[in-house]
């Protein structure tokens, strides 16, 4: 049955990857649709907070600021007694969101299931999901969440970001046929060969009037740099040149983009775009785009998934045998 909750103030507490809040974010269209009368406020790190701004679903955002500093703590813990909240949907599963849903003082706090929960979570919460198998999509973890307070969520999900397609940069021109490439994750185990790329991008270019779209951070720059040079005609390079907002406005103007395991993946996927994801390290089948399993490209080696940010000293073989032409079938 579901539960009345018109005139609820709710508090959403997810803070730490651009993947995960871009895929907890899809709990709110429907959340809001079932009850168009509540108030829900977004705890969110500092780092992603352009992207809530002016969220048609979101009434207050609330910032974790980085770094964490004693003045920036108070006026946080002030702000999170003084909403008087009636619920809070703890996202995070970690010691501090866990100590932060706390904080509100809400008599009602859930939370992940305590054998899925991290670093004492479970203890700052009093009520949790279901518990849920490595196996299962992060997405679908989060929509337990309005299972929990009797909200049936169907597929498909949306993330309501389409109000991010007007910051598409004015001064930008693309054509019909674009690829967008994704030159980095924030692991560094996830990340694919600087070969591969410019191999990848002579493929794109030959013979072929596709334009290659480069999105990164500035840290890549200079391997923009490199693959734009294979096409300086073709090859768009906007590495550590778009904002956040930006970046998902390319993102869903796009044909299809490619790249690691990273947050832009999450949100390509989250504008409506097509993205064909190179996994080594870690578990398509848990953390793939939302709807984009089957374009998963994962290398067969013995030692992954193994999950951890630094490759333990084989080269990255997981990732260097993902092979250019493999995509380019994928794409075409």
């Amino acid at each position: 049955m579901q539960e009345k909750l018109s005139n609820q103030k709710i508090l959403i507490i997810l803070m730490g990857s651009l993947g995960d809040l871009v895929r907890g974010l899809s709990i709110l269209p429907k959340l809001k649709a079932e009850n168009p009368q509540i108030k829900v406020n977004w705890l969110v790190d500092s780092r992603w907070v352009s992207l809530l701004t002016d969220h048609p679903l979101i009434d207050e955002v609330l910032v974790l600021p980085r770094p964490f500093k004693r003045q920036s703590f108070l006026t946080l813990y002030k702000a999170l007694r003084s909403n008087k909240y009636d619920l809070v949907l703890d996202l995070q599963r970690i010691f501090k969101s866990g100590v932060l849903s706390f904080m509100t003082g809400a008599k009602r706090r859930i939370g992940f299931n305590p054998k899925n929960s991290k670093e004492f979570n479970s203890y700052f919460n009093n009520e949790y999901i279901d518990f849920f198998s490595d196996q299962e999509n992060k997405i679908h973890c989060y929509h337990a969440f309005l299972d929990k307070i009797g909200i049936q969520s169907l597929e498909p999900y949306t993330a309501g970001l389409d109000f991010l397609k007007q910051d598409f940069p004015s001064d930008l021109q693309l054509e019909d046929d674009v690829v967008a490439l994704i030159l980095e994750s924030s692991w560094s185990s996830k990340n694919w060969s600087d070969t591969g790329y410019l191999k990848l991008t002579e493929l794109l270019v030959k013979d072929s009037k596709r334009q290659v779209v480069l999105l990164g951070t500035a840290q890549v720059s200079e391997l923009a740099e490199k693959i734009k040079s294979v096409s300086p005609d073709r090859v768009i390079n906007l590495a550590g040149k778009t904002n956040l907002r930006q970046l998902a406005a390319v993102l869903s103007k796009v044909n299809v983009a490619v790249g690691p395991d990273s947050g832009p993946g999450h949100l390509a996927s989250a504008m409506g775009t097509r993205y064909i994801s190179l996994f080594g390290p870690t578990d398509p089948n848990r953390v793939a785009p939302y709807g984009q399993l089957e374009d998963a490209i994962v290398a067969d080696v013995v030692c992954r998934p193994c999950n951890r940010r630094v490759c333990p000293g084989l080269g990255k073989v997981c990732m260097r045998l993902i092979q250019p032409e493999t995509i380019v079938s994928k794409i075409s």
